[in-house]
């Protein structure tokens, strides 16, 4: 592709080599790169092997099974019955369109919550304009829960895409803050966190006494654990707290977040206000490896439209505007 022949002269041979330079410079932006490419999708980590399948220049099932190098096998094949210069229009066709969703607000993200999806990812390939995006992104809006509404239990690729068009289309609002495809892509596991929760199980001296504060107390303690082997310690809780502990469990789409496995265990069975000191930790240091979604963050941070800011646990009326 790269060298001069006689079926062109050098100049155009020449401009394809300075086009594929610029072309390799930015697949190795990791942002770019991280925007077209999901995790866990294909064996090959290479930028330009993903290229070459969003190019349509995807290699059979037997050139994957056993050819060293199944792309070029690919591309060799097809000059047998195409020139450079088409095979180089597939290539450079396929990497403009690519760029051109790439610096666009909308398409950034809706192409990008596609191509991070779960489910089909196989089809991202085939989509060739904006349309055809926008036709997926509804799809992936129209989320319904099931009729016991405990989508907490009922979690499926479905609700984690919904959750996911939401963090996407909350940074294309806030533009040109950009949803980080970069770190979703490193997350090795994604769970489903109850914004305000019950505790799931007895607490501990020491949890009990993070829990309650100024009021906390030797005795409350030992009545606690009293009401504990009734099994009415979220009773007993709730009754002390009020308004800061949830009187009943809530597993709806209302009070679920995503967020990453290992940030979900470091809340450690938290308070709200206790989960949210730790995002805006997260947020603030640097060297914390922990990341929370652009939604999760706001929920805890109280910075989404309609949200009580000054109420330090999730009112009911924080769970219908969000």
């Amino acid at each position: 592709m790269l060298t001069l022949g006689n079926d062109e002269t050098s100049n155009v041979t020449k401009a394809r080599a300075d086009e594929w330079d610029d072309i390799e410079r930015m697949l190795n932006n990791n942002s770019f790169f991280s925007f077209i490419t999901p995790r866990n999708t294909w064996k090959e980590d290479d930028g330009m092997t993903v290229l070459l399948r969003y190019a349509g220049l995807i290699p059979t099932k037997t050139e994957q099974e056993e050819e060293v190098f199944p792309f070029l096998t690919r591309i060799l094949d097809e000059l047998k019955t195409k020139s450079r210069v088409t095979i180089w229009k597939m290539i450079y066709s396929a990497f403009y369109r690519l760029s051109e969703w790439y610096n666009d607000p909308l398409m950034y993200h809706a192409f990008g919550a596609i191509v991070h999806r779960r489910g089909n990812n196989e089809s991202v390939f085939k989509i060739n304009n904006d349309n055809h995006i926008l036709d997926i992104i509804e799809g992936m809006a129209r989320y319904q829960p099931k009729s016991d509404k405990d989508d907490f239990k009922n979690w499926d690729s479905g609700l984690f895409n919904y959750l996911l068009l939401s963090n996407a289309a909350l940074c294309w609002e806030r533009w040109p803050y950009r949803y980080s495809f970069e770190k979703h892509r490193q997350v090795d596991v994604w769970t489903m966190e109850h914004i305000f929760a019950r505790n799931q199980k007895d607490l501990n001296e020491s949890e009990f006494k993070d829990w309650l504060g100024e009021k906390y107390s030797p005795q409350k303690f030992e009545d606690y654990q009293k009401e504990c082997k009734e099994n009415k310690g979220d009773k007993w809780l709730f009754d002390e707290l009020g308004s800061r502990y949830p009187s009943t469990e809530d597993n709806s789409i209302n009070n679920l977040a995503l967020l990453p496995r290992d940030a979900n265990s470091s809340f450690n069975n938290k308070l709200f206000e206790g989960k949210r000191e730790l995002v805006v930790q997260w947020s603030s240091e640097r060297w914390i490896t922990y990341w929370a979604p652009p939604v999760t963050e706001a929920v805890f941070m109280k910075s989404l439209t309609g949200l009580k800011m000054t109420l330090p646990y999730w009112s009911e009326e924080d769970k219908k505007a969000y």
